[in-house]
C-alpha cells in the first residue's frame, strides 16, 4: 500500500525537518 510508504516517508521529512531547525 502507498500508505506506509508515505508514512515511512513522513518520518523521514519530520525527522529531517527537525535537525535542520
Amino acid at each position: 500500500t502507498s500508505t506506509k510508504a508515505f508514512r515511512k516517508g513522513v518520518e523521514t521529512w519530520k525527522k529531517e525537518t527537525k535537525m535542520k531547525k
